[in-house]
């Protein structure tokens, strides 16, 4: 005696963090976080053509479902090096393009937080040329002390579902390129070469705020590695491109053949995640070394108030920390590192430098071509006394946030530390508009039972009934009580008891009907 659905619920945890909204948030706004999806919550349409799913929202104004921008990317278990030493699988986004084009478990719907709407109507229209059966999808957002957000998104299969002519990332795909957001770019010069990030007008300047992205590699019996070896000694693996995000894929980095490092880019989040397979290092490092930008200022829970970044040496811990931001007058960087727990290494630190007569070249590499020969602001992490991890990845991953300028400071970075601390949480309802809702349901008491009954809905296979104490309550938090054939059911000594409610729903072959 509702009016929507409540079948293959299950609860996903999201990785993900949020960035600033226009030109100035606080806090951070979460709505430009990507909410990402795996397969296995839409198994209702296991093995189906992903050209025919789309996703929508509910437009209460309209009274009807507007498509979103989205999109689904296949993954895959790939296997390098088959049948040597050195055999490794990656789970990895198909950029090699092998998979068959049809969902399964492990592939990934991603959509944008503030792109998802309120609950559609129990009784609200199918969207024309709709299968039968969709995909609800409730997304809520709960961080401590602040209130909650619930929003719903609706997946519809069809085989020509209307599509959101937004998209969010321009790309080219290739190697040295440039990936464009409406809100930031990233330039590429090489396979490990990133040498550019911008804060498009007018949240920003526009001008580019880093010298590149730069690593070294300390190798126990002497000598060093940068990213120009690493560069020149990998693969580029492809990318995708669609509507919501790009994704680049490089393998190797010099003698560490099966390092695998890939960048997602979303409209307003760059996430860098690297599987470090090498061999026995004394460390390895990853920084961003930024441009002489004055104004600028650096900020971590260690230097909570900032520091200048001018060139001038400051004293700041190398204590990991969780969170750090680069703030300036042409825009800045709020950034969350992680490396996994391992035994393969044995300390992690963060990494600081600001100093103008500092210059990190090494003394393999005469002829390194970075800009100014100058560490202003160098800020990231170093993983020291590595073991052999050849086939075996240390798990690092770098989020990063663009900000608008002279936006940024500790609670700025303090808080998306709170949004990747409190992921987002997901549940999938497989919702069949073929059915109607029970609304015959009828109590009587019998001794200490209550006798439950309804009239047979057409084309119900079967009857789920539910409980709750408060008739008010989501339809996700009531309890399921059982799934019969029949439309009779007994609850055995319901009584003496506290009030409750009752509700059943329909189920047919293509799932739930309505709730």
């Amino acid at each position: 005696m509702k009016a929507r659905a409540a079948a293959g619920l299950a609860l996903v945890l999201i990785q993900g963090a949020a960035l600033l909204d226009g030109v100035a948030a606080d806090p951070p706004s979460r709505d430009d976080e990507p909410v990402l999806v795996p397969g296995s919550s839409l198994a209702e349409f296991d093995g189906r053509s992903i050209a025919d799913l789309a996703v929508f929202r509910w437009n209460p104004t309209a009274s009807a479902f507007e498509p979103i921008p989205f999109q689904i990317d296949e993954r895959v278990d790939q296997v390098f090096d088959p049948g040597t030493p050195l055999q490794f699988t990656e789970r990895m986004y198909d950029v090699l393009g092998t998979d068959d084009g049809l969902l399964d478990s492990i592939d990934e719907l991603a959509f944008m937080f503030g792109d998802a709407g309120p609950a559609a109507p129990g009784d609200s229209a199918w969207v024309p040329g709709a299968d039968e059966a969709r995909v609800e999808l409730r997304v809520v957002s709960s961080i401590p002390g602040q209130s909650s957000v619930t929003r719903w998104v609706y997946v519809f299969a069809g085989p020509s579902l209307p599509r959101s002519p937004t998209s969010y990332v321009d790309w080219n795909g290739g190697v040295a390129s440039t990936i464009t957001t409406p809100v930031f770019s990233i330039e590429y010069q090489g396979r490990w070469l990133l040498t550019g990030v911008r804060i498009a007008a007018p949240c920003g300047s526009g001008d580019d705020l880093i010298d590149r992205v730069k690593g070294r590699a300390k190798i126990q019996f002497g000598g060093q590695e940068d990213e120009e070896n690493w560069s020149q000694n990998s693969s580029y693996l492809g990318g995708i491109v669609g509507p919501v995000r790009a994704i680049r894929y490089v393998r190797g980095a010099a003698s560490a053949v099966n390092t695998i490092h890939y960048d997602v880019v979303y409209r307003r989040l760059w996430r860098r995640d690297v599987n470090l397979r090498v061999h026995p290092l004394v460390s390895a490092s990853l920084y961003t070394d930024w441009r002489s930008i004055p104004g600028a200022r650096y900020f971590s829970p260690t230097v909570v108030s900032g520091v200048p970044v001018d060139g001038v040496t400051d004293s700041v811990p190398t204590t990991f920390v969780p969170w750090k931001v680069v703030m300036t007058p042409q825009g800045g960087l709020a950034v969350v590192h992680e490396i996994a727990t391992s035994p393969l290494y044995q300390a992690r630190v963060a990494m600081y430098r600001d100093d103008a007569s500092f210059n990190d070249q090494i003394p393999e590499n005469p002829v390194y071509g970075d800009e100014d020969n100058s560490a202003f602001g160098d800020t990231g992490i170093q993983l020291q006394g590595l073991a052999d991890t050849s086939t075996q990845p240390i798990a690092m991953w770098m989020l990063a946030y663009p900000l608008c300028a002279n936006i940024g400071d500790g609670t700025v970075g303090a808080s998306y530390r709170q949004f990747f601390d409190n992921p987002l949480q997901l549940a999938s309802v497989v919702q069949q508009h073929g059915l109607g809702a029970v609304r015959t349901l009828g109590l009587v008491r019998s001794g200490n039972d209550l006798v439950l009954s309804w009239q047979p809905v057409a084309g119900a296979t079967s009857y789920r009934v539910l409980t709750h104490t408060n008739p008010a309550a989501p339809q996700l938090d009531w309890t399921l009580l059982v799934e019969t054939a029949n439309p009779t059911w007994s609850d055995i000594g319901a009584l003496p008891g506290g009030s409750r409610y009752y509700s059943v729903i329909a189920v047919g072959p293509n799932g739930e009907g309505d709730w």
